[in-house]
């Protein structure tokens, strides 16, 4: 990645990759031929599997997974992930900083610890995209948006014609922010799960200007 030029495409063959990689300092275009024939496997805990650390990258046809957080997007980046299945991450599929501007477009994010998709202060799009099996850490919720108002920034969460199953805090957590939701499916959100204690969520938890059209 170190030697492409901007914007190209980095085309990825099928395989698992052992590492933790970092999209700097130029963005590209990441293009794995399949998400489940292509694994970027991070292998340090404190880090990311993948972390996009300047604006204008893409994502596409990858399998993400790691003892850490699957993707990271830093601060002031605008990032596109599509087609990508993130799973097994022993933190959150994805977590993207306070003014980064990210889309997540047909994806699945599976079996994530304590968040799938999260931002601080940062505008997050989601579209047809399934959430499901977020397992119990500090809190388990589908997609978390928490805003920044001291910083006169205001943290946004769009989701649309996207699904969420088995979570066991809720479905969307929101804070401080805007919350719009269109073509929403939940169901066995907070479920009781055997040796844990009981969750305390449900489908939506706000703190938060929130939209809801068409959803159940």
């Amino acid at each position: 990645l170190d030697a492409a030029d901007e914007d190209a495409v980095v085309a990825i063959a099928a395989g698992a990759y052992a590492e933790d990689l970092a999209v700097s300092p130029r963005p590209v275009r990441l293009w794995g031929v399949c998400p489940s024939a292509v694994t970027i496997q991070g292998v340090n805990p404190e880090w990311d599997a993948l972390a996009v650390l300047v604006s204008g990258a893409e994502i596409h046809g990858l399998g993400i997974t790691g003892p850490g957080t699957g993707i990271y997007a830093a601060s002031h980046v605008a990032l596109l992930v599509e087609e990508v299945w993130i799973r097994d991450t022993q933190r959150e599929g994805l977590l993207a900083d306070r003014l980064s501007q990210v889309t997540v477009r047909g994806s699945l994010v599976e079996r994530a610890t304590t968040t799938g998709l999260q931002t601080y202060g940062g505008t997050l799009v989601v579209e047809r995209t399934a959430i499901r099996d977020i397992l119990p850490g500090p809190g388990a919720w589908g997609m978390s948006v928490d805003g920044f108002i001291k910083e006169g920034t205001r943290a946004n969460l769009t989701v649309r014609s996207s699904f969420f199953e088995r979570i066991f805090f809720g479905g969307a957590n929101a804070e401080l922010a805007d919350l719009t939701v269109e073509r929403v499916a939940m169901r066995d959100i907070a479920p009781s799960i055997p040796g844990t204690p009981a969750p305390r969520g449900g489908e939506l938890a706000l703190s938060a200007n929130v939209t809801v059209r068409q959803s159940t």
